[in-house]
């Protein structure tokens, strides 16, 4: 990399143009690796391995190119006309023969005679631009003295004359190592041609250029010929300082050698061609030429190196401020991973935390309503004996029917029952509705946040079809009514209420068959009752028309219902029925949480490992980032070391 370019004193051609090619790979290698475009790099490579000089002809429409070019030769080789002619490049080499040959975009080639030009390379005829809209190139064959030793000259299409033929002239200039910009005395200088000298010449390293007025027949005297040629020198320095401190490139202004001619090629044209020696002198012509041969013997070689390592230098400075915005974009682009994972990382810490609250709040509220299954027979109980406490004192004994006495006493208690299980299974049911909502609201924040963080998952690359079987248990969660569930399992605490076994024909009387109704409905219709009753009946019977009899009577009831309750086992009755009322919604919440622990898991693990991979990927991008950076800061000291050298030279 840190090749020997030069000896103190006089630059090795070869030797440099070698190292110069060695850069060369190394920046294309560099870009390939960026994933940039080497076209600029390639243009280099293909000038470099062909060892020609390039002189590009330029300038705006109808400021005489090919006039001039015609003049040079001494011979109407390019067609002509006061109308913008020129319709494609003109590319003119030596040979010993004339001739041309039209290059066509696909590739076909053509010989034609001189003659035949104006058919093609020119905008004179609707039918020529047609055919000049079909060519890459004409080539022109001549013997002329300055395109001996591989010097092409290159006639371009008008600037500013279309669009079309601007991109052409701006093609032709990649392939140059020299310029020679003509202006019109009548427009000295414009600013659409002081644009052009620093977007595409000077910020393509091309330097050495020689800016021709012609039609310097066209002032009044010679005076008027200098103070023209003045003025528009100064706007030319000007315009390169301003470009040199804007562009931060003042270390080229030294490179910048300013050669100004003012001539008239259409009188050097004339002159050549009847050999009127006093015209030529008078289009100054001779000058021009004069200067052009000095630079194509002794400045060819520092040329055609200037040229080539300022272009290196651009495009060493342009790929190290494209690495400069791939570091930043890497640099962004962490910041984004680490966004990402925050956003995701949060997410699931709500998800994770409203979870746990979720089942937290049904555990708690399936405890709390299965405590009161614990106290259900003493609820009844106490119920019972109120209720029926009432009823006992309420009734006339002397006038109540036996079997009426039965229905009221089995109506109080069938009642009383049944309003006690309403009021188990209003809590159970408020429960219910109060946990199944909480499960819902949770269900509602899962799907809303995976929602939201869908387009950082997708972004990170993580599995999203996990998220499925999660979907459609919240689905039947959303779907599930406590209310229609209610209907279906009903809490049941009543007495049988079968009064058939309740008529007795015993002498016992009334307090019998009382007895053995109240024996039948709290031992729920076994014989077992109805026999208690009996006995009950025959103490009550005897007395039954005493005033003590309710005092008798009571208790004795209170004690069978007491009895019975303890064999009916209420609190199992009830524990049983909380727990199948939320069985089913128990089971979704557990599939549900089940599954998005589960996705959770799995997300942050896939997190872990592509937040990890990214990391580690973009390090390893950054530190090749830097050694090719390193490494063309290297190319730049040595490149920028030549190019003052062969500045120094060239001075």
């Amino acid at each position: 990399m840190n090749q020997t370019l030069i000896t103190p004193a006089i630059i090795d051609y070869k030797k440099t143009i070698l190292a110069l090619l060695s850069y060369l790979q190394k920046l294309k290698e560099f870009s390939q690796k960026l994933n940039l475009d080497s076209e600029s790099i390639d243009n280099i490579f293909q000038r470099l391995e062909v060892d020609s000089f390039s002189l590009a002809v330029v300038g705006e429409f109808n400021r005489g190119k090919s006039t001039f070019i015609n003049a040079l030769v001494g011979h109407d080789i390019l067609p002509s006309d006061i109308l913008a002619t020129t319709a494609t490049l003109s590319r003119i080499t030596h040979r010993s023969t004339p001739g041309a040959k039209i290059l066509f975009k696909d590739g076909r080639e053509q010989e034609i005679a001189f003659h035949e030009l104006a058919n093609y390379a020119t905008k004179l005829t609707a039918e020529s631009a047609a055919a000049a809209n079909l060519l890459k190139e004409v080539v022109i064959y001549y013997p002329w003295y300055f395109c001996q030793d591989n010097v092409e000259i290159i006639d371009t299409p008008g600037l500013s004359d279309d669009a079309d033929m601007t991109a052409v002239t701006l093609s032709a200039l990649r392939q140059c190592d020299m310029v020679i910009m003509l202006i019109s005395p009548l427009s000295p200088f414009s600013i659409s041609e002081s644009e052009f000298l620093t977007s595409q010449l000077l910020d393509n390293g091309i330097f050495h250029i020689l800016f021709v007025v012609n039609g310097i027949d066209r002032c009044d005297s010679l005076e008027d010929v200098e103070k023209l040629l003045l003025l528009i020198k100064g706007r030319i320095k000007n315009c390169i300082k301003n470009w040199a401190i804007q562009s931060n490139n003042k270390e080229y202004i030294k490179q910048i050698n300013i050669q100004i001619f003012g001539i008239s090629a259409l009188q050097a044209l004339q002159a050549k061609q009847v050999k009127d020696i006093n015209l030529l002198a008078q289009s100054r012509l001779t000058n021009f030429e004069y200067s052009l041969t000095r630079i194509l013997q002794q400045e060819r070689e520092i040329i055609r190196l200037e040229i080539t390592t300022n272009q290196l230098l651009n495009s060493t400075k342009e790929i190290l401020r494209n690495l400069k915005e791939q570091n930043k974009y890497l640099e962004l682009e962490q910041a984004n991973l680490r966004k990402l994972n925050q956003i995701v990382s949060k997410k699931i810490s709500i998800i994770r935390c409203q979870k746990t609250e979720v089942e937290q709040l049904f555990e708690n509220t399936l405890t709390s309503v299965k405590s009161q299954s614990k106290i259900a027979d003493r609820r009844l109980h106490k119920k019972l004996i109120s209720a029926v406490e009432r009823v006992i004192q309420s009734i006339d004994i002397n006038t109540i029917e036996q079997s009426d006495l039965a229905n009221k006493i089995l109506d109080t208690v069938q009642s009383t029952s049944s309003e006690l299980a309403h009021t188990i299974q209003k809590e159970a049911q408020e429960a219910l509705l109060l946990v199944w909502s909480n499960i819902k609201d949770f269900v509602e924040l899962f799907e809303q946040s995976i929602l939201q963080i869908t387009p950082e998952i997708t972004q990170l690359g993580l599995d999203t079809t996990i998220y499925t079987t999660a979907m459609n248990i919240g689905y039947s969660i959303k779907l599930y009514n406590p209310f229609n569930q209610q209907s279906i399992n009903t809490l049941s605490l009543l007495f049988p209420s079968n009064l058939e076994v309740f008529i007795f024909t015993q002498p016992e009387g009334i307090g019998t068959t009382i007895g053995a109704v109240l024996g039948f409905v709290l031992t729920a219709g076994t014989p077992i009752g109805a026999a208690i009753g009996g006995a009950i009946g025959a103490g009550v019977g005897a007395n039954v028309k005493a005033n003590k009899f309710k005092e008798k009577y009571q208790p004795q009831v209170m004690a069978e219902i007491e009895k019975q309750l303890n064999l009916m086992n209420v609190n199992q009755t009830v524990d049983n029925y909380i727990s199948s009322d939320f069985s089913d919604l128990e089971k979704l919440q557990v599939s549900f949480i089940k599954e998005v622990m589960l996705i959770l898991d799995t997300t942050q693990t896939q997190l872990a490992q592509k937040y990890g991979k990214h990391e580690a990927m973009i390090l390893t991008k950054h530190q090749a980032l830097k050694q090719i950076r390193s490494k063309l800061q290297i190319i730049l000291h040595n490149l920028q070391q030549l190019s003052e050298q062969i500045s120094q030279q060239g001075t």
